[in-house]
């Protein structure tokens, strides 16, 4: 059962990559900063952090429901592979600043939406 919702988790998050990436891509053709992967890594932080509490401390969610979620959804969804890629896209376009911004942009703010997603949990 838990293989079937990794599975099903899986297809979802990469087919809600995709989507966010499609909206996104017009306004990635223009500009070099990669918006649409750092929109998806940290909305996959709040859910992350939305997921983890959810499970562990409210206790809501049961273990076919966190692998669903946790390793098939946000797994597929979240994207630092990508994010090492365009990284690496922009030190080699020697476009230091960027990058370095990015790499700064997505630690600190994924590092907050997962944070805010863990207080969200606890509202609820």
């Amino acid at each position: 059962m838990n293989w079937l919702m990794v599975a099903l988790g899986g297809v979802s998050g990469a087919l809600a990559r995709y989507g966010i990436i499609l909206l996104f891509a017009e306004v990635t053709r223009r500009h070099a900063f990669p918006w649409a992967i750092l929109g998806v890594n940290v909305l996959g932080s709040l859910l992350a952090g939305l997921v983890f509490a959810l499970a562990h401390e409210r206790q809501w969610l049961t273990l076919p429901q966190q692998h669903l979620l946790s390793v098939g959804f946000l797994g597929a969804f979240t994207t630092y592979s990508a994010f090492s890629v365009d990284c690496v896209r922009l030190l080699q376009a020697g476009l230091w600043l960027l990058a370095g911004s990015y790499m700064l942009a997505t630690t600190l703010l994924c590092f907050a939406a997962t944070a805010a997603g863990i207080v969200l949990a606890r509202i609820l």
